[in-house]
C-alpha cells in the first residue's frame, strides 16, 4: 500500500449522515428511539486497515490498535442496543435498561479509544526519528479529520443513548410503578 493510495482511501470516506436501523428496529417500533448516530463500519475499518499497511512504525500500529478497539466497542455497543431494543419490546424494561447502561459505557469507552488514536497521531506525525513527507503528512491530517469526525460521531451517539435511557427510566422505572401500586 503507498502513501496515495492511504490518501484517497480516506479522501473517498465519509461518515454516512443515514442511520444504521437494524432489522428488529425496522419491523417493530420501541420507546427506544433508533434513528441516531450509528454507521456501518466497514468503510472505517478499510481505511484504518489501509493505514496500518502504510505506516510501519510504533506510533502507527499505536493508533492502529486504538482504532480497531474503537470499532469494536462500538460494534458492541450496537449489538447491545438491539438487545435493549428487543427486551423493552417484549415488556423486559430491567434488562432492557440494564443493556442502555452497558451500551453507554461502551460508547465512553470508544470515544476514549479514539481520544487516544489522535494523540498517537499527533506522535506520529511529530516523530524525529522517522521524518515523514509531504504525502505523508497530508495522509495524517485527512486521517486526523477522519478520527475527529468519528469521535465528535461517537460523541453524539452516547448523548443519545444516554438521553434514551433516561426516557426509559423516566416511563418505566422504579417510581412509575410505585405510582401504579
Amino acid at each position: 500500500m503507498t502513501i496515495r493510495t492511504l490518501h484517497e482511501a480516506s479522501s473517498g470516506y465519509h461518515d454516512n449522515d443515514d442511520q444504521f436501523p437494524t432489522g428488529s428496529q425496522q419491523e417493530h417500533p420501541t420507546a427506544l428511539p433508533t434513528s441516531m448516530a450509528w454507521m456501518p463500519l466497514e468503510g472505517a475499518a478499510q481505511l484504518w486497515a489501509t493505514f496500518a499497511g502504510t505506516f510501519l512504525t510504533y506510533p502507527a500500529f499505536t493508533v492502529t490498535s486504538e482504532v480497531f478497539s474503537a470499532l469494536s466497542l462500538e460494534a458492541g455497543a450496537l449489538r447491545q442496543y438491539n438487545h435493549a431494543c428487543h427486551s423493552r419490546l417484549n415488556g423486559d424494561d430491567l434488562h432492557a435498561r440494564a443493556a442502555c447502561e452497558q451500551v453507554i459505557h461502551d460508547l465512553q469507552d470508544a470515544f476514549s479509544q479514539w481520544m487516544s488514536a489522535l494523540y498517537w497521531l499527533e506522535r506520529l506525525a511529530s516523530d524525529q526519528r522517522h521524518p515523514l513527507g509531504e504525502d505523508e503528512h497530508a495522509s495524517l491530517r485527512s486521517l486526523f479529520t477522519q478520527a475527529t469526525e468519528q469521535l465528535q460521531r461517537v460523541g453524539v451517539l452516547t448523548q443519545q443513548v444516554q438521553e434514551a435511557c433516561v426516557l426509559c427510566y423516566q416511563q418505566h422505572g422504579m417510581l412509575k410503578h410505585e405510582e401504579e401500586g
